[in-house]
């Protein structure tokens, strides 16, 4: 069962979904990091999240982004995540506070990077939806 799998993981409670949304969704959400305007990303300069950029403000983001955010992150997905963990009571984080788009100058060493140091790949497992 997927809850048993959910908890059962190692280190900690987590579900890779490879294939969960298609592959010209999550290109067009890829897509559209670049057109999000420069004053609509916060940098974080403290020691601990150097080089990370977020965006959450919906009306800067691009349709795909947004399609992409609601459908992730509304009332139905706050339902299955608390049908996954178990924890009753979860509820949508309208705000996006620590959700939204996330960048950094540096992407993880096991994805594959192309000389412009951009993801070559996008793995549905790599985008990260934030429920409360």
């Amino acid at each position: 069962m997927i809850q048993h799998e959910f908890m059962s993981a190692e280190p900690f409670p987590h579900l890779v979904m490879d294939g969960f949304a298609p592959e010209a969704t999550l290109r067009a959400v890829a897509a559209g990091f670049d057109s999000v305007s420069a004053d609509a990303w916060v940098r974080y300069d403290d020691v601990d999240e150097r080089g990370k950029s977020a965006c959450n403000r919906l009306e800067a983001m691009p349709v795909a982004c947004r399609d992409f955010i609601a459908a992730f992150s509304g009332p139905t997905a706050a339902k299955l995540c608390a049908w996954l963990t178990g924890i009753d009571g979860l509820s949508p984080d309208e705000s996006l506070y620590g959700g939204g788009l996330h960048m950094t100058q540096q992407f993880p060493a096991s994805m594959p990077c192309g000389a412009d140091g951009r993801p070559t790949a996008l793995h549905a497992r790599d985008l990260v939806t934030l429920v409360r």
